[in-house]
């Protein structure tokens, strides 16, 4: 009851913590069961009481226990960054404090449920403040926790827990119009991009398999939990090879001509080919009229079983046209054909036949595209060379950037597998 007296005084109302102890009664306790060098360990679940009674009885004997604010402050009073870090005791996190700034909880026991740990990281890091107080949210922070051996599969337990509860979606048509203006980009442009890289159909569904290619170039796509939000660090440990150097110099002319850098160049394409494709895409029928359809699908009892009875219920015309000027800057945009040229070939489509009203739209202008990529591939299958750039290669994966070598290896470099037992034949280079 004092307990709770203590509590409205400060907050103004009672049910803040569960069952808080008076301060009183614990400094009272302290003083019968310690001496005067003792150190209180306390493990406190949520008020906090035994360790604010701890100050009070230690005020003058110890400096972390007396001076609270060089305990807290980012500054000392040189105005020197303070280095002093607060590492406190919690038997439990999953109530009690919200401190912002706790940045690594070092578990001393197994958590007692699945539950239990989620409660547990949810209570670690927050928003940061500086010094003033002020959220900072526009920097990356991580949370670190340390376990043991026994709860060894938890960050893989983490990242299950959490993407459960999000469903992988099977469209993008709900989140396309959002991503679309996060990357400065018209949704027509953005969809013909995905349909063009395989991602997506043209009904908008995401391809079987291919969600996860999808988000990798395309997080704003994922709903789930971001891959880099959840670190095992043991995962991401790397081990070092030796290379013997004296073999280096055996294979040093051959590593610098493999390491000589190269760029690939296009052979040009003329106006009037390019003309030519140009007009040749048009008469290949890329017109299309757009239809949407509103299909009914019932259960029906049909003897002693169920089946499922479809209909098309009306169907519609979607007229998504584009401006004769937008459709020629989209068409630049994507195939880079210069637009004098694609209007020249619109000129002479329309004297062979007559251009609908309806023509330049949403589904021309990406049958269009489309066509041309698939040319561009065919077309540039073997007209290209490489040419020697002419610069020296400096830091290789072998090599630092003056042209030594290096006393060790990535192993990712070399293989996957490690075998700590096995003996190296003299003759191999690592």
């Amino acid at each position: 009851m004092f307990g709770n007296n203590e509590v409205k005084e400060l907050f103004g109302k009672e049910k803040i913590f569960s069952y808080p102890k008076p301060t009183k009664l614990i400094k009272r306790l302290i003083q019968i069961g310690s001496s005067e060098n003792d150190i209180i360990l306390d493990f406190f679940s949520g008020s906090a009481t035994t360790a604010h009674a701890t100050l009070q009885l230690n005020a003058e004997v110890n400096k972390i226990l007396r001076d609270k604010n060089s305990l807290l402050s980012f500054k000392d009073e040189n105005n020197n960054w303070s280095t002093m870090r607060f590492i406190f005791s919690k038997w439990t996190l999953r109530e009690g404090w919200d401190n912002p700034n706790v940045f690594q909880i070092v578990k001393l026991r197994s958590s007692g449920s699945e539950i239990s740990k989620l409660q547990e990281v949810g209570r670690g890091l927050r928003l940061p403040v500086d010094e003033l107080g002020n959220r900072l949210s526009d920097e990356q922070f991580y949370l670190r926790y340390l376990i043991d051996f026994s709860e060894k599969d938890f960050a893989q337990k983490l990242v299950g827990e959490i993407n459960s509860e999000a469903n992988i979606p099977r469209s993008i048509k709900g989140i396309l119009n959002k991503v679309a203006k996060s990357r400065n980009m018209k949704e027509e442009e953005l969809f013909i991009e995905l349909l063009q890289k395989g991602y997506v159909d043209t009904d908008k569904n995401i391809k079987e398999g291919k969600y996860e290619t999808l988000v990798e170039e395309y997080p704003e796509f994922n709903r789930g939990l971001s891959t880099d939000k959840v670190i095992d660090l043991n995962k991401n440990k790397k081990y070092k090879i030796r290379i013997r150097q004296e073999r280096f110099e055996e294979i040093k002319d051959l590593w610098n001509s493999i390491n000589q850098k190269y760029y690939l160049k296009l052979d040009e394409v003329s106006e009037e080919e390019l003309l030519e494709v140009s007009l040749n895409i048009l008469k290949s029928d890329i017109y299309k009229r757009e239809f949407l359809y509103i299909d009914t699908k019932r259960t029906e009892s049909a003897d002693d079983h169920i089946k499922i009875r479809e209909s098309i219920d009306d169907v519609y015309v979607v007229e998504n046209k584009i401006p004769y000027n937008e459709f020629l800057k989209r068409i630049n945009k994507n195939t880079g054909i210069p637009i004098k040229i694609v209007h020249e070939a619109l000129v002479l489509y329309n004297s062979e036949k007559t251009i609908p009203k309806d023509f330049f739209n949403v589904a021309t202008l990406k049958n269009f595209i489309i066509k041309f990529q698939r040319w561009m591939e065919e077309a540039f299958l073997h007209r290209f060379s490489y040419k020697k750039v002419g610069i020296e290669p400096k830091e290789t994966a072998l090599t630092d950037i003056n042209g030594n070598v290096k006393e060790y290896v990535v192993q990712g470099n070399i293989g996957m597998m490690r075998d700590e037992d096995a003996k190296v034949p003299d003759n191999f280079f690592v």
